[in-house]
């Protein structure tokens, strides 16, 4: 069958700093983030010294625990699915700092690039109850789904990796989900306990007492869960022509969940893993 990935965070591209791609625009999270240390997301160039050494764990070759880095403590958190490495920086507060951070980073010949390792949240979701009410499925200026499933399509073979919060059990679901996985690796974030597993049900996003940097407004102290990744699981694969909640515009398809945002969004490095594993 095919495979699709839908990503509900976006990551955004570098930029260019001599022959090393420095993400100064990331560094605009600063501030944005849960309380404790910034993490960096440092890619050296394949088969370079630094690379060899970040693979075979030799990190004391590459930026040690404890190596002082801009005047900064960095340590060595884990390596990504795509072979990058993850550093924290405690203490660090701003975006000055953060650049300076970057450019220490990258004056060492073998990086390829660094980026603040950033927290992403979904968008808000609609809370559509009845086929009637999804206009966009069928309205003139909507997409016209019902026509298209008049033709076939439904999306039968198809397998959609929907990296998000993660699913909840729902009878109008169940049968279109295939297992998934649990990316998340902070414990602030994943609400679990359990660190990453291969269970991806979504404990929630909410938050209060401004755990969250104050994001998304300073004056707004906690937040629900939004149950993001299963109306979006729904909106793809929902069971259709059981008289029950709302249409799947391609209720052919499957849905791995892919969990990746959890209590205050997402770091880039998790959604990244999670888009590698999908």
């Amino acid at each position: 069958g095919k495979m699709a990935l839908v990503v509900c965070a976006a990551l955004v591209g570098q930029v260019r700093s001599a022959e090393t791609m420095v993400n100064y625009a990331s560094a605009k999270a600063i501030g944005k983030q849960p309380a404790g240390s910034v993490r960096f997301i440092v890619k050296y160039k394949d088969n370079s010294q630094s690379s060899k050494d970040l693979k075979n764990r030799s990190t004391t070759k590459v930026m040690a625990n404890g190596m002082q880095v801009a005047g900064f403590n960095a340590q060595f958190v884990r390596m990504t699915g795509a072979g990058a490495g993850i550093f924290s920086v405690p203490d660090l507060k701003t975006t000055k700092e953060a650049h300076l951070v970057m450019d220490t980073i990258a004056s060492n010949p073998d990086v390829e690039f660094v980026e603040v390792d950033r927290i992403a949240r979904p968008t808000a979701a609609p809370n559509d109850q009845h086929y009637r009410e999804q206009w966009h499925y069928f309205d003139r200026y909507g997409v016209k789904a019902d026509k298209v499933w008049d033709m076939g399509f439904t999306g039968q073979n198809v397998v959609v990796a929907v990296v998000d919060t993660g699913i909840l059990h729902h009878r109008d679901l169940n049968a279109n989900v295939l297992p998934g996985y649990d990316f998340i690796s902070n414990s602030q974030i994943s609400l679990d306990g359990d660190g990453r597993d291969a269970d991806p049900f979504d404990e929630g996003d909410w938050f209060d007492n401004w755990a969250c940097g104050g994001y998304p407004d300073p004056r707004k102290e906690r937040s629900d869960s939004s149950w993001h990744g299963s109306h979006v699981a729904g909106t793809i694969a929902a069971v259709t022509n059981n008289r029950i909640g709302v249409a799947g515009v391609a209720y052919g398809a499957k849905v791995v969940p892919v969990r990746a945002l959890g209590r205050c969004g997402g770091y880039d490095s998790d959604i990244s893993d999670g888009l590698y594993w999908g």
